[in-house]
């Protein structure tokens, strides 16, 4: 048993959205196949050079089975079928001047199939939205986001997480209509009780330039601590003025024996300065 997603994609009034995949700023227009993808997310945009309109959609990164593959294409091309797709790396699915006479844009999420023994079950789960999922500051002139397992695996002994370590990545993205050049970006992550920085990793640390267009990347490498309740770790964002705000998504530790759920925190857009907490 497998499964096929086919997302028919528009942003605002973009019928044929290109597209970015994480850590990478260079556009897919033309009909691509991944095999094994090992990237967090991929994104559609409604204007390369100053897009204002953004959506994502996620390939892995909370404790999913990702998909074996993923294809970009032409809608009317793949619509028509139910699973087999052969792409045509020559046809530009953001342009009318291919074999369709039109621009239209779809993303397709691949699981192959697998056997499935009586009792097993599989969840095939993405998620797609608008928008950043980190703020809604109006001020902000970039993107940003924290990417990190939702989840932990506890082990046979119930003493601690089969990830001794796991990491934690920012990514900022300044390809928004309102970029400009960002100069010595200081960046911060802020941990809870429940997580502590592995062995010579540094809480702060600087980013000497982001270009217009540009999206950089940052890790840090954490070590969980084990927990034996249930409890809630929130995280709080400074901004510049001083004033704080809840992170926009709590990562709750669970504990039966010693059981761990969400290993992350939220992150913040910063303007002034340049300085970014996580």
């Amino acid at each position: 048993m497998g499964s096929r997603i086919l997302l028919d994609t528009t942003t605002g009034a973009q019928d044929a959205s290109p597209f970015t995949l994480s850590g990478s700023t260079q556009y897919i227009r033309t009909e691509t196949e991944i095999v094994n993808p090992e990237h967090y997310y991929w994104r559609a945009v409604d204007n390369e050079i100053a897009p204002k309109v953004m959506a994502y959609g996620f390939l892995q990164g909370w404790g999913n089975d990702a998909p074996d593959r993923i294809i970009a294409a032409h809608w009317e091309g793949i619509s028509r079928t139910k699973w087999d797709y052969q792409v045509d790396p020559t046809l530009d699915f953001t342009s009318s001047r291919n074999k369709y006479g039109s621009a239209d844009s779809a993303f397709a999420l691949y699981w192959d199939p697998k056997t499935l023994a009586p009792g097993e079950t599989r969840v095939y789960e993405t998620f797609y939205g608008l928008g950043s999922f980190v703020t809604s500051l109006k001020q902000a002139k970039y993107a940003s986001q924290i990417i990190a397992p939702k989840m932990l695996t506890v082990n046979e002994a119930k003493s601690g997480y089969l990830e001794e370590e796991f990491e934690i990545q920012l990514e900022i993205d300044n390809t928004t209509s309102k970029a400009e050049f960002l100069q010595d970006v200081v960046v911060e992550l802020g941990l809870p009780a429940e997580l502590e920085l592995a062995q010579g990793e540094e809480a702060v640390k600087t980013i000497p330039a982001v270009g217009v267009n540009e999206t950089v990347s940052v890790s840090w490498k954490v070590k969980p601590r084990p927990q034996y309740t249930y409890k809630a770790a929130q995280v709080l964002d400074q901004h510049p003025d001083g004033r704080q705000r809840r992170s926009d998504t709590d990562r709750v530790c669970r504990a039966a024996g010693a059981v761990g759920r969400a290993a992350g925190s939220s992150g913040s857009r910063r303007h002034a300065g340049q300085n970014l907490r996580a």
